[in-house]
């Protein structure tokens, strides 16, 4: 993991802009372990690159950014599938394979269409620059251009006098620099093309010009399915209690079988970002965990992955309210009650559960102070408070210790592909199937833009990084391509606990859990109390904006 950062500049102008320096302090902090800085001219510009790096692949760091001739490269992410056997993971990272592999590419785009993983990447082959970041938009990346001075980098400090927005996931961008005037053309991914429009009208506010290729753009579709037989299996859910609907449903060979499929998906994709860790990483793993669904069925598959010696922290964390020293919060009571679960099911196991307890002085001082500065560009109210909350979640300090994990498994996406807000719910009830499916594909298709990027500046700020295995591709895949119905059963005859993110509640109950399949989901900002009910979300936050 990396803070990384390129500059371009008019090599005639003696352009500067304060906010490399000013972002120096929270690209180290993403990556403190090597950095370097490489400057390369070219035809009138100026291009300084700058690698910090966070060692967690191979058996020795990697100093970025590594070059070769005319080619370098900055990278930020994990590759995990066929590109990369795990041996060579292990041995070598995958910094290295990737960098050799570009240079031996006919074609970037392909090469990087056919990575699996999160990544952000700066790649300058010669004379032309490329960057990109995954298609679902797992790590930051943001571009700034201030008094023709362009610069792309994981964090940017916020600064008045100029603005920044996320690089969109919507494909490989390059620019030519053996032109006069910094045009970015994008070669974009297979995705939905009104995406791609909203995405550059946001980038062109930035006085670029940008534009797009679409010779060899294959868009995507929403496409319904016709209602499965099966769907009336489930009318078993509105006839017994909840221990026996799921007890029926999980002996039904259909709902069996793909139950299996989801828990081995999963539990590969834990495995393999939970065994590529150095050494360095002192033998253990945090886990972001409220106690809910999703951080449960995580915590329960890592530790059939890893040895009894790794320990697993489990990161909860609870906001004062009211200036009254009580963190007896929703989530807390949860996250115990969870606790309890695992320990009788799993004694074997050590969990550490880390009591995260912010005072409400603590929450003003360090967000107008550092976390604004992480969350910028954005500014609302809901990412003032969930990005508040994932920073002192993330940062895994009890009163007793702080945990030396370096690798933090989350849950995010699980809600956009199973169905757990209630926005979903409210879908349904307005327009049944179709209309659910609707909002489903617009969340998916909104998760970069929503938190992905937001959250990993916030918990790479503590030299952790964030691993997803719900949104591994194989994962995602496999869910996607199931019928809305296996994936959620939203009727208003269900109480919240059930139909909501039916698929996932089935595998918790599959895998031993019997309390954590039927809690109810509860966002993070109210379960930790961090949020007020009364503000408007949308509103702009005004401890983000009144930083010092």
């Amino acid at each position: 993991m990396c803070g990384i950062l390129c500059s371009i500049t008019n090599a005639e102008s003696n352009t500067t802009c304060s906010c490399i320096d000013q972002s120096d302090f929270f690209l180290h902090n993403r990556g403190p372990d090597l950095h370097d800085i490489t400057q390369v001219l070219l035809n009138k510009w100026n291009v300084s690159l700058l690698g910090y790096v966070l060692w967690l692949q191979g058996k020795n760091p990697v100093n970025q950014p590594v070059h070769e001739n005319d080619q370098y490269m900055l990278f930020n992410g994990d590759i995990f599938g066929e590109l990369i056997q795990d041996e060579t993971r292990l041995n070598e990272g995958d910094t290295l394979p990737l960098f050799n592999a570009l240079i031996k590419s006919q074609s970037i785009l392909s090469s990087l269409k056919q990575l699996n993983g999160p990544y952000a990447i700066v790649y300058l082959d010669k004379n032309k620059l490329y960057f990109a970041r995954d298609h679902y938009g797992r790590r930051s990346l943001l571009i700034s251009n201030h008094n023709n001075h362009l610069v792309i980098s994981s964090v940017l400090k916020r600064n008045l006098n100029y603005k920044c927005i996320e690089i969109p996931p919507i494909g490989l961008f390059h620019i030519d620099l053996d032109q006069d005037s910094l045009e970015i053309n994008v070669e974009p991914w297979n995705i939905p093309s009104n995406l791609i429009q909203k995405a550059i009208q946001e980038m062109e506010q930035l006085n670029l010009k940008i534009n797009v290729n679409y010779d060899n753009y294959v868009p995507l579709t929403i496409l319904h399915k016709e209602l499965d037989s099966q769907l009336s299996m489930l009318d078993v859910l509105l006839n017994n209690t909840k221990e026996e609907s799921f007890e029926k449903l999980l002996n039904d060979i259909y709902w069996q079988t793909r139950v299996i499929k989801l828990k081995d998906l999963l539990q590969e994709a834990v495995h393999i970002r939970v065994i590529t860790q150095p050494k360095h990483c002192k033998n253990t793993i945090g886990i972001l965990f409220s106690g809910g669904l999703d951080c449960t069925i995580l915590a329960v598959l890592a530790h059939k992955c890893l040895p009894l010696s790794t320990e697993i922290h489990l990161f909860n964390v609870a906001f004062e309210k009211n200036n009254v020293n009580n963190f007896d919060t929703p989530d807390r009571k949860t996250a115990i009650e969870s606790l309890k679960e695992l320990s009788s099911i799993y004694p074997e196991r050590k969990w550490k559960f880390f009591e995260i307890n912010i005072l409400q002085t603590e929450l003003q001082e360090q967000c107008s102070k550092h976390i604004t500065h992480l969350i910028n560009p954005l500014s609302s109210i809901l990412d003032d408070s969930l990005g508040c909350a994932v920073w002192f979640a993330s940062r895994g300090c009890s009163e007793e210790e702080k945990s030396p994990c370096r690798l933090l498994l989350v849950g995010m996406g699980a809600d956009e592909l199973f169905g757990g807000y209630t926005r979903h719910r409210n879908a349904f009830r307005r327009g049944g199937w179709i209309r659910l499916s609707e909002e489903l594909a617009n969340d998916w298709n909104n998760l970069p833009h929503r938190n992905l990027a937001r959250d990993d500046r916030v918990i790479s700020d503590h030299s952790r990084q964030t691993r997803t295995p719900y949104l591994d591709e194989s994962v995602v895949k496999y869910v996607s391509s199931l019928p809305t119905w296996d994936k959620c059963y939203l009727s208003d005859k269900l109480p919240s606990g059930v139909g909501d993110k039916l698929l996932l509640r089935l595998l918790a109950y599959h895998l031993g859990l019997r309390n954590v399949p039927f809690f109810p989901k509860r966002a993070l900002q109210f379960g930790s109390r961090i949020a007020n009910s009364k503000e408007n979300a949308k509103d702009i936050s005004y401890r983000l904006q009144n930083f010092v």
